[in-house]
């Protein structure tokens, strides 16, 4: 178990910092947690770390995520919306 780690979350040039137990965190949960600070919508809306895009339905703990590492929540392009 990793215990609980520090992390950035960057989206609309704001970094949020969370705290997270990064083996019983999943990317979905903290990319709604995050939108919601920021009210932004979800479905818009996709999370990257070092140029890879992270899936939604895995844990954290299955990337590999330092102490205050960054992850990045970008928007969809949604063309005619």
């Amino acid at each position: 178990m990793q215990g609980l780690q520090s992390l950035f979350v960057k989206a609309c040039g704001v970094n949020i910092s969370v705290q997270v137990d990064l083996s019983n965190t999943k990317v979905d949960y903290l990319i709604n947690s995050a939108c919601q600070k920021m009210r932004v919508n979800v479905k818009d809306t996709y999370a990257v770390l070092c140029g890879k895009i992270l899936e939604y339905n895995k844990s954290l703990s299955d990337y590999p995520l330092y102490r205050n590492s960054t992850i990045e929540i970008r928007f969809r392009g949604r063309a005619g919306q």
